[in-house]
């Protein structure tokens, strides 16, 4: 029998390591049951490159320098079993750390309270644990950009600006940006609630707090230049091109593959810079359509348990500044919309294959519950002054968000990946600030436990297309979708070609977990030939896989979606495909949407 009383007394002797723990045991559960994401392959593959002595920007395209070196390290650690695996260990490793950060955070800005509800929202949130085992780089890099933020706090927060901290703070920014490049926004909203937070607080110090700000900056400006010095070395002439590459280029890989071409290429993304730059004339969000309205509901539906503890802000607002009447409204006017947004939603997820109309019902009937709850106790819920440091996270949010619904490119659920460290710290002062008014009776506490509990099944089962009970909702399945199934292509592959072969496909997920290498390691630079004009980089990536192709190096084709979107793109790699191989009719491919292709003689009358 379970020991709960021991149990009981570990949780609340140690909360931070129990809500951790519980965290990390639970993505281990789930560890084989969430589906793998193509990215992954391409992650994993950039990390291997690192291990056999290539360097990222200089010999393949990324965005992600940082990530790559960090990834590769934990591959090396974990050694060779399975690669795919390993990937999977190290982004449970990073959840386990930023909800460490979380906590520090929330503690920072509020209270120890804040930081374990924080905290434990974070790492309880399905969209942290369905969404973030997926090898991404969002939350590496919020791991980087959030500890930017406590550093800041930690920096700015005393009667003397420690400039050390503040400079050490900049470091991790740019960290992050060597990782993703979306985490400057934390230089813009640390610039400005640092400026007015000691402007207001403390003495006008204007000199002292321009010191701080170019120790900022210096900071971020050093650990960049020092990540391109390191990814260049020990050529140093390729610093210049590197820089020019990652740090200007908007799109991704463009012109990389080979330095000395980046210059020239960087002509397709000033043209898209422009065309962004007219966007935001002509409209705050270029791309919002039905799809974007979706993608953005369905980030709230699967976020539901860290979203609710929202409406503590409202209930607080309204009682604090709001007459009788406006207070009674409040609900009523909630309840109104709620039930206008799930017909809305009906209407937008009627067509989406994904979708139930339970999918749309059971958050917006959960929400109605947390309103019961919220609304249903004693005026003043909340009686707390608002501390300005607080615009640290939300200005992030915002920022964040308002750079998503300006790029002209599509939204997607994982980019709330970037905000949920700093939603579930601001969920975890709201949690604090509710229980710290001290109103709440044993009868509320038990039903707001029922809603939160409610919302973390519901959030769960609205991620489930990201699990394999994907094929029961009707959707059948695309590509490889478990560890097992990646583990178990690396094999076959491995048994059926010799060292030293290579294999041709734009899905690097078959060849994770095998020996096998990409036919002119395409990898990411299928990004290349898929969204790009002809441009050096891609005609260089195109013919190190035609090279490959012809020197007889490929025995073998794996043609999945994107192998196929691939070839509609490259006639010249088509021709090679239909000219050299022929099916194999291998039930293993065809299950998971792909085709298995031999290099045969009989081709291209394969079968005559």
């Amino acid at each position: 029998m379970v020991p709960w009383t021991k149990v009981r007394e570990v949780v609340t002797a140690r909360p931070l390591l129990s809500i951790v723990l519980a965290g990390v045991c639970l993505r281990l559960l789930l560890l084989d049951l969430i589906a793998v994401s193509s990215d992954a392959g391409l992650f994993v593959y950039d990390a291997r490159m690192i291990l056999l002595g290539n360097t990222p920007i200089v010999d393949y395209p990324t965005r992600s320098p940082l990530f790559h070196y960090l990834l590769a390290g934990a591959l090396a650690l974990v050694g060779g079993e399975s690669r795919i695996l390993g990937a999977r260990l190290f982004m449970i490793a990073v959840s386990a750390l930023l909800g460490v950060a979380v906590f520090v955070l929330a503690r920072q800005l509020h209270s120890r309270r804040a930081g374990l509800a924080g905290a434990a929202l974070f790492l309880g949130t399905p969209v942290a644990y369905v969404y973030g085992v997926p090898v991404k780089t969002e939350l590496l890099a919020q791991l980087f950009g959030i500890t930017a933020l406590i550093l800041a706090v930690r920096a700015f927060d005393g009667e003397r600006i420690a400039y050390g901290e503040a400079a050490l703070a900049g470091a991790f920014v740019g960290a992050g940006f060597l990782v993703r490049r979306v985490v400057l926004v934390h230089l813009v909203a640390v610039g400005l609630v640092v400026s007015y937070y000691r402007l207001t607080r403390h003495d006008r110090q204007v000199p002292a707090l321009f010191a701080a700000g170019v120790a900022v900056f210096a900071g971020t400006s050093l650990a960049v230049a020092f990540g391109y010095v390191a990814i260049a070395w020990p050529d140093l002439g390729q610093v210049r091109p590197v820089a020019v590459q990652h740090a200007l280029s908007s799109f991704i890989g463009t012109g990389a593959g080979n330095v000395a071409w980046i210059e020239q290429s960087l002509t397709t993304g000033a043209e898209t810079g422009q065309e962004n730059a007219g966007g935001l004339l002509s409209a705050v969000c270029q791309g919002c359509d039905g799809g974007t309205v979706r993608v953005v509901m369905w980030s709230a539906v699967v976020s539901l348990p860290a979203m609710l503890p929202f409406l503590v802000y409202l209930r607080s607002a309204t009682d604090r500044y709001a007459g009788e009447p406006v207070r009674r409204l409040v609900p009523v006017a909630l309840v109104v919309g709620l039930l206008g947004g799930t017909a809305a939603g009906g209407v937008l997820f009627a067509r989406h294959a994904e979708a139930s109309p339970l999918l749309v019902v059971l958050p917006a009937s959960v929400v109605l519950g947390g309103v019961a709850v919220v609304w249903s106790g004693p005026a003043h819920v909340g009686e707390w002054s608002f501390d300005e440091r607080l615009a640290l996270p939300a200005l992030v949010v915002a920022f964040v968000v308002g750079g998503y619904l300006y790029r002209d490119s599509p939204v997607s659920v994982w980019y709330m990946l970037d905000l949920l460290p700093y939603v579930a710290v601001l969920a975890g002062v709201a949690v604090a600030v509710s229980l710290d008014a001290g109103r709440w009776t044993e009868r509320r506490l038990s039903l707001a436990g029922v809603v939160l509990a409610v919302a973390v099944v519901v959030a769960t089962v609205a991620s489930v297309p990201f699990l394999p009970a994907r094929a029961a909702l009707g959707e059948g399945t695309s590509g490889l979708e478990t560890v097992s199934d990646v583990q178990a292509a690396g094999a076959d592959l491995d048994e059926r070609t010799a060292s030293g072969d290579r294999v041709l496909t734009a899905d690097a997920l078959y060849v994770t977990d095998g020996d096998r290498r990409l036919a002119g390691d395409l990898s990411r630079g299928f990004w290349l030939l898929k969204h790009t004009t002809r441009t050096p980089a891609a005609d260089l990536v195109e013919a190190k896989v035609l090279s490959d192709v012809q020197a007889g190096r490929v025995p073998y084709v794996v043609v999945g979606p994107r192998t196929r979107t691939l070839l509609d793109r490259s006639p010249a790699l088509a021709r090679a495909v239909e000219a050299n191989y022929c099916p194999t009719g291998d039930d293993f491919y065809r299950t998971h949407d792909a085709e298995l292709y031999v290099e045969s003689a009989d081709a291209p009358n394969c079968g005559s």
